[in-house]
């Protein structure tokens, strides 16, 4: 923990370069600031026509944009060359005070002026942590850290751009707009404290005492007015809002006005270096090198091609394509995540290859064009094409080269006294080409929209402009004038091809009072209108209830069928008959009777035998397939239209949320093996020889724990043929116990904060070390095991088919691993071994010195269950299986028997080459031992890590893919926070969100505890929580075949004495962590009895969380949640809880 100074003694800018914590905490504080300057250029935007409704004032609600990037380009160059003044540090925190207090108080504005003078001051103090920023990292880095923590700052820059659209967004629909700018005051506070480290007492503020007349006066004002006059006029002529187009005297002034100014400048600035002394603000003599005028015209052009990215595409999705706002920021994830992850590999690679960084600008400027090319050719359809995902990506890829090659080779090829002048000029260019290509874009849109749609209001012009979603507050008649203009390319492509085609466009609601006498039929008991059981007159067979289970026998023998339409009475016949099949087959779609409907009628459904009419605030939803209604109501009904409302908000595209079914049996067998199959069989061995005492004890306990997994197994394939779809243990849980919401919520808090693979990712880190032969530290370590933790979840976001492929590949791997020490160990018992026989199967001796201490062999018994679980994990993902009850039957047991017997065998071959003595000495794994003995150190020492490191890395990858689609099932039920973004599986169709907050939630518990006891316990928490969930569903299962009333039925039945047989293994699990050891103290300096305390500590959490959602709260505001719900293909539902006074039920 150390900093190196360099530099003479009468530098007055000696550079520091720091070490250790000191290093790491000061880069990541400043990279917080970047953070949050570059976050507030786009979270704002989302949420425009939020603030702009709330002061009533769409006249100047674009000036929240343009002050800030005013002020925050025209004092880029200027805070770095004050930092060379007054000393980095002393600038960055004056600026740091600048934007927390400024940003309280645009949150706490109370008009449009102060809101937009606000956003001015605050723009002054984020450009200088932005530039600063960059300016400060290179002085603190050592040359060998330099291209990682490069990489770092842009991908940070990258990740502003990902999560400011999106948090805008958020905040803009379900909270108070005000945050947009509070989030900054805390955030502030946070990265004071972080840099604090890097701040030397001595020279990090420097006396200002005739520090001032260094200062370009001058000059400043010169620069300041022509880059302010300038983006003021690029933010403004013909912007969304502004009363000022490219023609007018304002915008042609200010141009006039930026261009003296900036002449002004330069030929100050001649006359300054030549003739005084003055230090001025600008070297010009950095232009007239052709190497840094090509940086700046490089850093122009990708700021016009990232920013017109970013702020276009976007607006492109929500016009275009109908897209939410959030949804937008969502669907920019396919550039933003290559750009923050080419940034940081551009970055390590430089490291490793010094001469690397021009080729990477130059690589990352030709995909850069090649990307904004491709998507400038998209066509305009409603959907969103695939392909423009792909463009995406090759676009984010070449800004993420970009990106911190501009840092690398402005300290490369600029002194170190002129290098914050050099990146406070390419900031300023980049930041330029930004204003410079949003305006050509703004030109074009807004000179050809007011022709188009001159019907239309100035307000509602500039609202449109934000989002298409606001045509559906707009009149039937301007809807209608738009929908033509949307159509007019497809009109021009039509009539080319044919000029015989006439287009009229109507408005579709036709006023048809009902003919008189029928006025009844919508406004009577809808009884009268059919013929019913409990009328005793009717003939057998002429009554609904006839005619339901009629139809149901017909679709028995010939369906199902594509389609139903429905007309009148008829319709509502079969929305009858669809409730009652749910009621019959609640966990079955109705797709089995009908994949679509169309519904001619204005009735509700009904239950079938009369008795109500079916409700879906109170029954749930009723029709859980594809409709279209067409429904004619009389005008005088006083009709609650609430319940339709909400349902209609959770209208969902499937392919946006489910998965499709591509796991076969192989497919299954490989999630199952990487998820038991991690590193702990080739060292856990070991530990449970240590405790049994005996050869022949420890095999037992093998034996035993396999048998016990394998019943679990079988537990699982009864639930699974039982419930074939995705979410495992949460929906075995819900189908067990009641309240059912409660046990969603316990299970919430054991997917997000107990399911996570911390432990491999460490396992996975040390053997990777150690295969490479590089010492290992705690750092180190860690940042290994998070690249692990984020390769498995990256591959499996990006491309989830090269994820399962690997999964499919690891796994044979590691059954070939096994295979492999299996056959050792036969060459070891036919005594090809570089020690002495070990004796270790002498039959007379093989139980010697077995332990009689009961707590000995009780923690061998756990740890060698704990190696086999993950036999749940295919469970998890059933509605992604092919033929899930066919494939789970094979899969399960073939696993199960597969693993098992390769376990005892291989235990059986440790106990071939390795004498007992090394099982209880030796500080190498035990299977490392077996390797050194048969095949000499060589094998023991590089191969087997390699190999162990492979099966952690196969354990991430298993835990990657089904966590996250757990957490996506949560989502689907309305528990999570921001769950219709948790549950959409776009642009990948892969759970993105929940991978993301997967391999958060990761990466915490790998950086957060303290090296030692403290950090082994946080990793391995998992093991019990999941003993006790796996226990409770089996407790359900004898609960469900036992109740009469529960009606459980599945396609397998487990044995119930295997279910006794698992079910007392489990409780020994449960109550076994419990029982103090022999001399009351564990392996660690920790309580024995911790572990189990916490996790069931984090598992009440849920208990908590229910309570008060669910309970407390509606109680004491005098409310109800009310469920409504829309059915899934896969017999999943998404819902969402409606909150509804208590007075509004009478």
């Amino acid at each position: 923990m150390s900093q190196v100074l360099t530099g003479s003694q009468d530098d007055p800018m000696p550079t520091i370069r720091l070490e250790g914590y000191k290093l790491h905490l000061s880069v990541l504080g400043l990279a917080l600031a970047l953070f949050l300057s570059a976050l507030e250029t786009t979270i704002v935007a989302t949420a425009l026509s939020t603030i702009a409704e709330h002061f009533n004032d769409f006249r100047r609600y674009t000036w929240i944009v343009t002050a800030y990037m005013v002020a925050f380009n025209g004092f880029l160059l200027l805070h770095a060359r004050l930092s060379d003044i007054f000393g980095r540090f002393a600038v960055f925190y004056s600026c740091l005070a600048t934007f927390a207090l400024f940003s309280g108080l645009c949150g706490a504005a109370q008009s449009m002026v102060q809101l937009i003078i606000f956003r001015a001051l605050q723009g002054v103090g984020a450009s200088g942590l932005f530039s600063l920023t960059m300016v400060i990292v290179p002085d603190i880095t050592p040359d060998r850290w330099l291209g990682v923590y490069s990489g770092l700052i842009s991908s940070v820059f990258a990740l502003s751009s990902i999560l400011g659209p999106l948090l805008g967004g958020l905040i803009a629909q379900h909270s108070t707009w005000r945050w947009v700018f509070l989030l900054n005051v805390p955030g502030s506070a946070i990265c004071a404290f972080m840099v604090a480290p890097a701040v030397r007492s001595h020279d990090a503020f420097k006396s200002i005492r005739g520090k001032w007349k260094q200062i370009d006066i001058p000059g400043s004002i010169f620069f300041l007015a022509g880059t302010i006059l300038l983006i003021y006029s690029l933010q403004s002529a013909n912007s969304s809002g502004s009363n000022f187009g490219w023609s007018s005297r304002v915008i042609i002034g200010c141009l006039v006005g930026s261009g003296v100014s900036l002449i002004s400048f330069i030929i100050y600035e001649l006359i300054m270096q030549r003739y005084f002394s003055i230090s001025p603000l600008f070297p010009l003599s950095l232009l007239l090198r052709l190497d840094i005028a090509l940086l700046m015209v490089s850093a122009f052009f990708m700021g016009s091609s990232f920013y017109s990215t970013i702020i276009q595409l976007p607006q492109r999705l929500q016009q275009v394509n109908s897209k939410s706002p959030t949804t937008s920021g969502v669907l920019l994830l396919p550039v933003l995540l290559p750009s923050a992850a080419f940034s940081a590999l551009s970055g390590g690679l430089y490291r490793k290859f010094p001469t690397s960084a021009t080729l990477l600008l130059t690589l990352g400027g030709c995909l850069q064009v090649i990307g904004v090319g491709l998507l400038s050719t998209l066509s305009i359809k409603q959907s969103v094409p695939a392909r423009q995902y792909g463009f995406e990506v090759v676009t984010g890829v070449g800004f993420g080269l970009m990106l911190p090659s501009f840092m690398i080779l402005a300290r490369d090829w600029v002194s170190e006294e002129e290098y914050a002048t050099a990146m406070g000029l390419v900031n300023t260019f980049r930041t330029l080409g930004g204003c410079v290509s949003i305006a050509v874009n703004n030109a074009i849109m807004n000179e050809e929209l007011p022709k188009k749609a001159a019907f239309l209001s100035s307000k509602q012009l500039e609202t449109i402009k934000t989002s298409s979603l606001t045509l559906l507050h707009l009149s039937p008649d301007e809807v209608l004038k738009i929908f033509k203009i949307q159509l007019g390319p497809l009109i021009h492509h039509l009539l080319k091809e044919d000029s015989t085609y006439s287009f009229e466009f109507v408005d579709a609601e036709v006023d048809c009072p009902p003919a008189e006498g029928i006025e009844a039929l919508y406004l009577g008991p809808f009884r009268e209108w059919y013929t019913w059981d409990f009328v005793k007159r009717v003939p057998p067979g002429e009554t609904v209830t006839d005619a339901i289970e009629g139809i149901l026998s017909i679709i028995e023998e010939d369906g199902p069928f594509d389609g139903l339409i429905g007309f009148s009475q008829g319709c509502a016949v079969a929305s009858a008959l669809l409730a009652h099949y749910s009621t019959l087959h609640p966990y079955e779609p109705q797709t089995n009777l009908f994949k679509f409907a169309v519904f001619i009628c204005g009735s509700r459904p009904f239950n079938y035998d009369g008795s109500e009419l079916l409700d879906a605030s109170v029954h749930g939803q009723v029709i859980q397939i594809p409709t279209a209604h067409v429904v004619v109501r009389s005008r005088n009904e006083d009709t609650d239209n609430d319940d339709l409302k909400v349902q209609d908000s959770l209208k969902v595209i499937e392919s946006h949320i489910l998965q499709e079914r591509q796991i076969g049996v192989f497919g299954a067998i490989s999630l199952i093996v990487n998820k038991i199959v991690g590193a702990g069989i080739f060292s856990t061995p070991a530990t449970i020889f240590k405790l049994s005492g005996s050869v022949g004890m420890s095999l037992m306990l093998w034996i035993v724990a396999g048998m016990i997994s394998t019943c679990g197994a079988l537990v699982m394939l009864e639930f699974g043929s039982g419930i074939p779809r995705s979410g495992g243990i949460k929906i075995y849980l819900e189908r067990s116990f009641s309240p059912k919401l409660l046990q969603t919520c316990i299970y919430l808090f054991y997917c997000v904060f107990l399911q996570v693979s911390a432990s491999n990712a460490i396992t996975s880190s040390s053997y990777l070390l150690l295969a490479g032969g590089v010492e290992s530290t705690t750092w180190k370590l860690r940042g290994v095991a998070i690249a692990a933790a984020a390769f498995a979840v990256s591959i499996h976001t990006v491309v989830p088919r090269v994820g399962r492929g690997l999964q499919d590949l690891l796994s044979a791997v590691k059954l070939f691993t096994l295979l492999f020490i299996v056959c050792t160990g036969f060459a070891a018992l036919a005594g090809h071994r570089r020690v002495p026989d070990p004796r270790n199967f002498d039959v007379s001796t093989s139980f010697k010195g077995t332990s009689n201490n009961g707590y000995n062999i009780g923690t061998a018994l756990l740890d060698a269950i704990f190696s086999f679980q993950g036999y749940d994990n295919v469970n998890a993902v059933l509605s992604e299986v092919k033929n899930p009850k066919k494939t789970l039957r094979i899969a399960l047991p073939s696993a199960m028997g597969i693993i098992t017997v390769l376990y005892v065998l291989a235990n059986v071959a440790y106990f071939a080459a390795v004498p007992k003595e090394e099982f209880t000495n030796s500080n190498i794994t035990i299977a490392a031992s077996l390797f050194k003995n048969v095949f000499g150190d060589s094998a023991g020492s590089k191969a087997l890590p390699a190999l162990v490191a492979i099966s952690a890395i196969g354990h991430l990858l298993g835990i990657a893919y089904t966590v996250p689609r757990v957490l996506q099932e949560l989502a689907k039920d309305g528990i999570t926070p921001f769950p219709n973004i948790m549950m959409q599986n776009r642009p990948f169709r892969t759970p993105i969100i929940a991978l993301a907050v997967h391999l958060g939630i990761t990466v915490l518990f790998i950086c957060a505890p303290p090296a030692g006891d403290a950090f082994n316990f946080i990793v391995s928490l998992s093991s019990y929580p999941t003993t006790f969930l796996l226990t409770a569903i089996t407790v359900g299962l004898v609960k469900l075949r036992l109740s009469k009333h529960e009606n459980w039925t599945s396609a397998f039945t487990a044995p119930w004495v295997v279910i006794g047989f698992y079910l007392a293994g489990n409780i020994f699990l449960i109550i076994m962590p419990f029982i103090p050891p022999p001399n009351g103290k564990g392996n660690t300096n920790l309580p024995y009895w911790l572990s189990p305390v916490v996790a069931l500590a984090i598992l009440s959490l849920g208990i908590i969380y229910y309570f008060l959602r669910f309970v407390l709260f509606p109680w004491v505001f005098r409310y109800a949640l009310q469920p409504v719900a829309v059915e899934l293909s896969d017999g999943s539902q998404v819902t969402r809880y409606r909150i509804r006074k208590i007075g509004d039920f009478s």
